[in-house]
């Protein structure tokens, strides 16, 4: 996309017994040398229910 890099991933406990995991979505923004200059986050607690 450009200069911004997506990147999802999910996180779970295998020793945890019902863990669903947790989900999160980072984002990068590279200069033209390919370095990171920017970075967001997003973290969310996995709870099996949709909002919709």
């Amino acid at each position: 996309m450009g200069d911004i890099v997506l990147v999802v991933s999910k996180v779970t406990d295998p020793p945890v017994e019902g863990d669903l995991g947790v989900g999160y979505v980072d984002i990068f923004r590279l200069n033209g040398e390919g370095l990171f200059v920017e970075h967001w986050d997003i973290e969310e607690p996995q709870t099996g229910e949709s909002a919709n």
